[in-house]
Protein backbone atom coordinates (compact mmCIF):
# COMPACT_ATOMS: atom_id res chain seq x y z
CA UNK A 1 0.00 0.00 0.00
CA UNK A 2 1.34 3.47 -0.73
CA UNK A 3 1.74 6.65 2.11
CA UNK A 4 1.18 9.76 1.33
CA UNK A 5 3.73 12.21 2.43
CA UNK A 6 3.66 12.23 5.90
CA UNK A 7 5.94 14.03 8.57
CA UNK A 8 8.32 12.36 10.80
CA UNK A 9 10.33 13.85 13.48
CA UNK A 10 13.69 12.25 15.25
CA UNK A 11 15.30 13.93 17.96
CA UNK A 12 18.79 11.89 18.24
CA UNK A 13 22.15 11.11 17.53
CA UNK A 14 24.49 11.62 15.04
CA UNK A 15 27.74 9.53 14.41
CA UNK A 16 30.64 8.66 11.95
CA UNK A 17 31.18 4.81 12.38
CA UNK A 18 34.16 2.90 12.38
CA UNK A 19 33.33 -0.25 11.03
CA UNK A 20 36.30 -3.13 11.30
CA UNK A 21 35.25 -6.65 9.75
CA UNK A 22 37.11 -9.35 11.95
CA UNK A 23 36.83 -13.03 11.49
CA UNK A 24 35.54 -13.34 14.93
CA UNK A 25 35.17 -11.02 18.23
CA UNK A 26 38.39 -10.99 19.98
CA UNK A 27 38.34 -12.06 23.88
CA UNK A 28 39.06 -9.93 26.45
CA UNK A 29 42.97 -8.85 26.25
CA UNK A 30 42.93 -10.46 22.54
CA UNK A 31 43.99 -9.36 19.73
CA UNK A 32 42.08 -10.20 16.22
CA UNK A 33 43.60 -8.60 13.04
CA UNK A 34 40.52 -6.90 10.94
CA UNK A 35 40.48 -7.48 6.97
CA UNK A 36 38.85 -4.17 6.68
CA UNK A 37 37.99 -0.76 8.40
CA UNK A 38 35.45 1.30 7.07
CA UNK A 39 33.90 4.97 7.66
CA UNK A 40 30.17 5.67 7.33
CA UNK A 41 27.52 7.39 8.55
CA UNK A 42 25.39 5.94 11.33
CA UNK A 43 24.31 7.43 14.55
CA UNK A 44 20.57 6.25 15.91
CA UNK A 45 19.12 9.56 15.31
CA UNK A 46 20.14 10.28 11.66
CA UNK A 47 19.64 6.34 10.70
CA UNK A 48 16.31 6.21 11.99
CA UNK A 49 15.40 9.79 9.85
CA UNK A 50 17.16 8.41 6.74
CA UNK A 51 15.44 5.08 6.87
CA UNK A 52 12.22 7.14 7.50
CA UNK A 53 12.88 9.65 5.03
CA UNK A 54 13.86 6.70 2.50
CA UNK A 55 9.95 4.88 3.45
CA UNK A 56 8.30 8.14 2.00
CA UNK A 57 7.89 10.52 4.89
CA UNK A 58 8.69 13.73 4.63
CA UNK A 59 11.31 13.82 7.68
CA UNK A 60 12.76 16.72 10.49
CA UNK A 61 16.07 16.12 12.42
CA UNK A 62 16.75 17.46 15.49
CA UNK A 63 20.85 16.67 16.82
CA UNK A 64 24.18 18.29 17.01
CA UNK A 65 27.46 17.69 15.33
CA UNK A 66 30.93 19.23 15.75
CA UNK A 67 32.89 21.51 13.11
CA UNK A 68 35.28 19.07 12.38
CA UNK A 69 36.03 16.27 9.99
CA UNK A 70 33.74 13.79 11.07
CA UNK A 71 30.94 16.31 11.43
CA UNK A 72 31.66 17.49 7.87
CA UNK A 73 31.49 13.95 6.63
CA UNK A 74 28.05 13.28 7.86
CA UNK A 75 26.77 16.57 7.32
CA UNK A 76 27.46 15.55 4.00
CA UNK A 77 25.88 12.34 3.73
CA UNK A 78 23.00 13.70 5.49
CA UNK A 79 22.45 16.70 3.16
CA UNK A 80 21.95 14.62 0.30
CA UNK A 81 19.20 12.74 1.36
CA UNK A 82 15.41 14.58 1.27
CA UNK A 83 15.89 15.90 4.78
CA UNK A 84 15.00 19.08 6.54
CA UNK A 85 18.37 19.46 8.72
CA UNK A 86 17.34 22.84 9.59
CA UNK A 87 17.28 21.82 13.57
CA UNK A 88 20.73 20.43 13.65
CA UNK A 89 23.08 22.43 15.40
CA UNK A 90 26.65 22.90 15.21
CA UNK A 91 28.07 22.94 18.44
CA UNK A 92 32.16 23.84 19.22
CA UNK A 93 34.73 22.36 22.12
CA UNK A 94 33.72 19.03 21.29
CA UNK A 95 33.81 16.34 18.49
CA UNK A 96 31.50 14.73 16.21
CA UNK A 97 29.83 11.70 18.11
CA UNK A 98 31.93 8.59 16.77
CA UNK A 99 30.80 4.74 17.07
CA UNK A 100 33.79 2.18 16.93
CA UNK A 101 31.95 -1.14 15.43
CA UNK A 102 33.40 -4.69 15.19
CA UNK A 103 31.28 -7.05 12.70
CA UNK A 104 31.57 -10.20 12.23
CA UNK A 105 29.37 -11.43 8.64
CA UNK A 106 26.59 -13.73 9.04
CA UNK A 107 27.03 -13.50 13.46
CA UNK A 108 26.57 -9.79 15.05
CA UNK A 109 28.37 -6.59 15.51
CA UNK A 110 29.12 -4.87 18.51
CA UNK A 111 29.23 -0.95 19.15
CA UNK A 112 31.25 1.50 21.21
CA UNK A 113 29.74 4.80 20.99
CA UNK A 114 31.24 7.96 22.00
CA UNK A 115 28.64 10.67 22.95
CA UNK A 116 31.05 13.74 21.52
CA UNK A 117 28.75 16.15 20.37
CA UNK A 118 25.43 14.31 20.85
CA UNK A 119 26.04 15.00 24.53
CA UNK A 120 24.60 18.78 23.84
CA UNK A 121 21.88 17.63 22.15
CA UNK A 122 18.39 19.99 23.40
CA UNK A 123 14.76 19.23 23.22
CA UNK A 124 14.31 22.95 22.59
CA UNK A 125 14.60 22.84 19.15
CA UNK A 126 11.56 20.87 19.09
CA UNK A 127 9.44 23.46 20.01
CA UNK A 128 10.31 25.33 16.76
CA UNK A 129 9.31 22.67 14.67
CA UNK A 130 5.64 22.96 15.27
CA UNK A 131 4.51 19.99 15.90
CA UNK A 132 0.80 18.62 15.18
CA UNK A 133 -1.57 15.70 15.89
CA UNK A 134 -0.33 13.85 12.43
CA UNK A 135 3.00 13.91 13.62
CA UNK A 136 4.90 10.96 14.54
CA UNK A 137 8.20 11.49 17.05
CA UNK A 138 10.86 9.27 17.24
CA UNK A 139 12.82 9.17 20.64
CA UNK A 140 15.67 7.07 21.71
CA UNK A 141 18.14 6.73 24.15
CA UNK A 142 21.99 7.38 23.80
CA UNK A 143 21.81 11.38 24.43
CA UNK A 144 20.73 13.23 27.60
CA UNK A 145 18.15 11.24 29.46
CA UNK A 146 16.60 14.86 30.55
CA UNK A 147 16.33 16.04 26.56
CA UNK A 148 14.40 12.55 25.72
CA UNK A 149 11.86 13.75 28.83
CA UNK A 150 12.00 17.04 27.99
CA UNK A 151 11.47 16.47 24.30
CA UNK A 152 8.13 13.60 25.32
CA UNK A 153 6.64 16.34 27.12
CA UNK A 154 6.88 18.65 23.97
CA UNK A 155 5.43 16.18 22.23
CA UNK A 156 2.68 15.59 24.46
CA UNK A 157 1.56 18.98 24.89
CA UNK A 158 1.35 19.42 20.75
CA UNK A 159 -0.69 16.19 20.57
CA UNK A 160 2.07 14.11 18.47
CA UNK A 161 2.27 10.81 18.33
CA UNK A 162 5.23 9.29 20.40
CA UNK A 163 7.18 6.36 19.28
CA UNK A 164 10.59 5.50 21.46
CA UNK A 165 13.17 3.06 21.00
CA UNK A 166 14.48 2.60 23.73
CA UNK A 167 17.85 1.68 23.00
CA UNK A 168 20.39 1.32 24.04
CA UNK A 169 18.82 0.17 26.92
CA UNK A 170 19.53 2.19 30.07
CA UNK A 171 18.28 3.62 33.62
CA UNK A 172 15.30 5.80 33.36
CA UNK A 173 12.24 6.89 35.22
CA UNK A 174 9.57 4.03 34.59
CA UNK A 175 7.07 6.40 33.47
CA UNK A 176 9.51 6.99 30.44
CA UNK A 177 8.12 3.75 28.90
CA UNK A 178 4.63 4.03 29.78
CA UNK A 179 4.07 7.49 27.96
CA UNK A 180 4.77 7.15 24.38
CA UNK A 181 1.63 5.65 21.82
CA UNK A 182 4.27 2.76 20.67
CA UNK A 183 7.45 1.70 22.74
CA UNK A 184 10.07 -0.24 20.61
CA UNK A 185 12.63 -2.56 21.90
CA UNK A 186 14.75 -5.87 20.68
CA UNK A 187 14.74 -9.22 23.48
CA UNK A 188 18.05 -7.72 25.20
CA UNK A 189 16.37 -4.37 25.72
CA UNK A 190 13.25 -6.08 27.12
CA UNK A 191 14.70 -8.31 29.35
CA UNK A 192 17.05 -5.09 31.08
CA UNK A 193 13.74 -3.70 31.45
CA UNK A 194 11.81 -6.31 32.94
CA UNK A 195 14.38 -8.35 34.34
CA UNK A 196 16.84 -5.86 35.13
CA UNK A 197 19.23 -8.48 33.56
CA UNK A 198 20.12 -8.45 29.67
CA UNK A 199 20.98 -12.41 29.51
CA UNK A 200 17.52 -13.22 30.32
CA UNK A 201 16.92 -12.06 26.83
CA UNK A 202 14.73 -15.19 25.12
CA UNK A 203 12.68 -15.09 21.74
CA UNK A 204 9.91 -17.35 23.67
CA UNK A 205 6.82 -15.33 22.93
CA UNK A 206 5.16 -16.33 26.47
CA UNK A 207 8.25 -15.06 27.85
CA UNK A 208 8.15 -12.12 25.56
CA UNK A 209 4.46 -11.51 26.63
CA UNK A 210 5.25 -12.35 30.46
CA UNK A 211 7.94 -9.81 30.41
CA UNK A 212 6.41 -6.29 28.38
CA UNK A 213 3.35 -7.05 31.41
CA UNK A 214 6.07 -6.55 33.97
CA UNK A 215 6.72 -2.81 32.17
CA UNK A 216 3.77 -2.09 34.46
CA UNK A 217 1.17 0.22 32.63
CA UNK A 218 3.66 0.37 29.81
CA UNK A 219 3.10 2.19 26.50
CA UNK A 220 -0.26 1.39 24.46
CA UNK A 221 1.63 -1.06 22.65
CA UNK A 222 5.05 -2.25 22.79
CA UNK A 223 7.00 -3.78 19.48
CA UNK A 224 9.51 -6.60 20.42
CA UNK A 225 12.10 -7.02 17.42
CA UNK A 226 12.63 -10.59 17.56
CA UNK A 227 16.12 -11.19 15.08
CA UNK A 228 15.27 -13.84 12.75
CA UNK A 229 12.08 -14.77 14.34
CA UNK A 230 10.40 -11.24 13.36
CA UNK A 231 8.75 -8.90 15.49
CA UNK A 232 5.96 -9.35 17.88
CA UNK A 233 3.38 -6.50 18.91
CA UNK A 234 1.90 -6.78 22.58
CA UNK A 235 -1.48 -4.72 23.55
CA UNK A 236 -4.26 -5.05 25.53
CA UNK A 237 -5.62 -7.25 22.79
CA UNK A 238 -2.72 -9.74 23.06
CA UNK A 239 0.41 -10.79 21.11
CA UNK A 240 0.98 -10.73 17.45
CA UNK A 241 3.85 -12.31 16.04
CA UNK A 242 5.09 -11.40 12.74
CA UNK A 243 7.84 -13.42 10.85
CA UNK A 244 10.61 -12.29 9.91
CA UNK A 245 11.58 -12.66 5.81
CA UNK A 246 14.55 -15.02 5.15
CA UNK A 247 17.78 -13.09 4.36
CA UNK A 248 21.61 -13.38 3.85
CA UNK A 249 23.03 -11.66 6.57
CA UNK A 250 26.13 -9.19 6.09
CA UNK A 251 26.17 -6.51 9.12
CA UNK A 252 23.01 -5.84 11.50
CA UNK A 253 24.50 -2.63 12.36
CA UNK A 254 21.15 0.05 11.90
CA UNK A 255 18.65 -3.10 11.43
CA UNK A 256 16.75 -2.04 13.84
CA UNK A 257 16.99 1.48 13.38
CA UNK A 258 15.44 0.63 10.05
CA UNK A 259 12.73 -0.85 11.79
CA UNK A 260 12.25 1.94 13.73
CA UNK A 261 12.17 4.76 10.80
CA UNK A 262 9.96 2.47 8.28
CA UNK A 263 7.73 1.81 11.24
CA UNK A 264 7.39 5.88 11.96
CA UNK A 265 6.95 6.66 8.63
CA UNK A 266 3.99 3.96 7.84
CA UNK A 267 2.43 4.76 10.97
CA UNK A 268 2.42 8.07 9.84
CA UNK A 269 0.93 7.73 6.59
CA UNK A 270 -1.94 6.11 8.04
CA UNK A 271 -1.18 2.21 8.29
CA UNK A 272 -2.14 -0.11 11.15
CA UNK A 273 0.51 -0.67 14.04
CA UNK A 274 0.64 -4.33 12.52
CA UNK A 275 0.46 -3.11 8.59
CA UNK A 276 3.73 -1.20 9.69
CA UNK A 277 5.51 -3.92 11.56
CA UNK A 278 5.13 -5.97 8.69
CA UNK A 279 6.21 -3.60 6.43
CA UNK A 280 9.13 -2.28 8.89
CA UNK A 281 10.13 -6.01 9.27
CA UNK A 282 10.69 -6.51 5.57
CA UNK A 283 12.96 -2.89 5.25
CA UNK A 284 15.04 -4.16 8.30
CA UNK A 285 15.81 -7.52 6.52
CA UNK A 286 17.23 -5.94 3.29
CA UNK A 287 18.93 -3.43 5.74
CA UNK A 288 21.32 -6.45 7.14
CA UNK A 289 22.08 -7.49 3.46
CA UNK A 290 24.37 -4.41 3.29
CA UNK A 291 27.63 -3.11 5.46
CA UNK A 292 26.91 -0.03 7.50
CA UNK A 293 23.95 1.66 9.34
CA UNK A 294 22.86 4.66 7.30
CA UNK A 295 23.56 3.73 3.83
CA UNK A 296 21.92 0.46 4.03
CA UNK A 297 18.54 1.46 4.74
CA UNK A 298 16.12 0.61 1.86
CA UNK A 299 14.15 2.85 -0.44
CA UNK A 300 10.12 2.73 -0.16
CA UNK A 301 10.35 0.40 -3.69
CA UNK A 302 13.44 -1.83 -2.47
CA UNK A 303 11.27 -2.88 0.57
CA UNK A 304 7.87 -2.59 -1.50
CA UNK A 305 9.69 -5.41 -4.36
CA UNK A 306 10.78 -7.47 -1.50
CA UNK A 307 7.41 -7.64 0.16
CA UNK A 308 5.98 -8.68 -3.30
Amino acid sequence: MEIGRSRVVVLGSINVDLVATAPRFPHPGETVLASGLTRVPGGKGANQSVAASRAGADTVLVGCLADDDFGRFARGFLEAEDLDLSHVSQVGSTTTGVALITVVPGVDNTIVPVLGANAMISAEPLRQVDLGTSDVVILQFGVRMDAVQEAMEIAREAGARILLNAAPAESCPPELLHEPEVLVVNETELAMFAVGDPSAATADLDRVVDMVGALGRGARSTVVTLGSTGAAIVDEEGMTLVPARATTVVDTTGAGDCFVGNLAARLAGGDTLAAATGWAVIASSLACEKLGAGVSMPTSDETRRASA
